[in-house]
């Protein structure tokens, strides 16, 4: 039995990571991860990883910024004012319900294969964002949209949460979330 108290730090320097060795790993069958020594492959690398993944988060945030404030506008040109507000919601509602799924599925299928999925899905949400005529089509649309920003914003903080020992986590995570 250990000896901690208040003043014992949580965590320790020889504490392993669990990692799944960037973004190019396969999940494994039952969710098992590797042992990470805590190097990062290269910094150089990790920005590029970093500048190229931010590009997604950026998309989703202002997917939900701009058409938030936009919705009354879109509403009023559909003349459909009164659904309006479920522009908004339905890719909020999508995003916030989807973001555990992904986490998950990134587990099983691994993080690249998620993130190429969820662009997929985010580029499909916003094609039928752009062809809608009226304001159902538009919401499933943005249903679809927030499918897909979901696995944008999720499988990109899970990814350099892999990459990144836990003491530097924080600033590259921080580096990422400056584009939402």
């Amino acid at each position: 039995m250990t000896n901690n108290d208040e003043r014992t730090p949580l965590l320790t320097n020889n504490q392993g990571e669990t990692t799944y060795n960037g973004i190019n790993s396969q999940g494994s069958e039952n969710g098992t991860a590797q042992k990470n020594d805590g190097d990062i492959k290269s910094v150089r690398s990790m920005l590029i990883f970093l500048a190229a993944a931010s590009s997604g988060i950026l998309l989703a945030a202002l997917d939900s910024t701009i058409v938030t404030s936009a919705y009354a506008r879109i509403g009023s040109e559909l003349n459909q004012l009164h659904r309006a507000s479920w522009i908004a919601t339905s890719y909020m509602m999508t995003m916030t319900a989807f973001q555990p799924l992904y986490g998950k599925l990134s587990d099983i299928f691994g993080r690249k294969f998620c993130l190429l999925i969820a662009h997929f899905i985010f580029g499909i949400g916003c094609l039928g964002c752009a062809l809608a005529k009226n304001i159902i089509s538009l919401v499933a649309a943005r249903f679809v949209s927030g499918m897909g920003g979901a696995g944008l914003v999720t499988v990109v903080v899970i990814a350099i949460s892999d990459m990144v020992p836990l003491r530097q986590r924080g600033t590259w995570q921080g580096g990422a979330n400056v584009k939402f």
